[in-house]
């Protein structure tokens, strides 16, 4: 039933955007990032009933360079964690379904006409990252912040003094965590060593 939604609605405007689809996801290169969108079946699916979730992922190339880290052209969503963001979509757009279920006897062109419009929303806020500066100035910056990839951005685009309050903040959010408690913990992990420079 996914697969049926999938084909009807999702595939054809994703690939007209420039995504490219594999198994259960789709990715694209835009500018100095890949993005990518996953349908994830939930754990509450059944022979009756498909229910899946959507998560959302960005690698930027700058931050692969910065940690050492290979650029995929196919990441999986959870390889964009050390590589940008990755989230489920409910945290990005407002008023969407945290989970979609579809049920046998469901028309499921309904499915598919709901998911297009939700892939309409999605591919605008997409369009408008395509590297660092542009998502630095995208409001899904601040959504996981304090944040290790807020810092590294900030540290990529020259604000070493920002990048320094966030790894403050980083060690504060996990104060009761071994070594994730320690700014330089935090600095060594990603390579914002220098940014001690600056933290007066």
């Amino acid at each position: 039933m996914l697969a049926e939604v999938l084909a009807r609605s999702v595939s054809p405007r994703l690939k007209s955007a420039g995504f490219r689809k594999s198994g259960m996801n789709y990715h694209r290169r835009l500018g100095e990032t890949v993005q990518v969108i996953n349908f994830q079946s939930s754990g509450g699916s059944s022979v009756a009933e498909t229910r899946f979730y959507l998560n959302i992922g960005i690698a930027f190339d700058a931050v692969c360079a910065l940690s050492g880290t290979a650029v995929l052209d196919q990441p999986k969503e959870y390889e964009c964690d050390t590589r940008g963001i990755r989230s489920r979509l409910e945290n990005l757009i407002d008023h969407v379904l945290g989970y979609w279920s579809i049920r046998i006897g469901d028309d499921v062109n309904a499915v598919a006409a709901a998911l297009d419009e939700c892939m309409a929303r999605l591919e605008i806020e997409l369009d408008s990252i395509d590297g660092l500066a542009t998502f630095a100035a995208h409001r899904w910056f601040n959504v996981q912040r304090p944040g290790s990839t807020a810092a590294q951005v900030l540290y990529l685009l020259g604000d070493k003094k920002s990048a320094w309050r966030e790894v403050q903040e980083l060690a504060t959010k996990f104060a009761d965590r071994a070594n994730a408690n320690r700014v330089e913990w935090w600095l060594g992990k990603l390579r914002l060593a220098d940014v001690m420079s600056v933290r007066y």
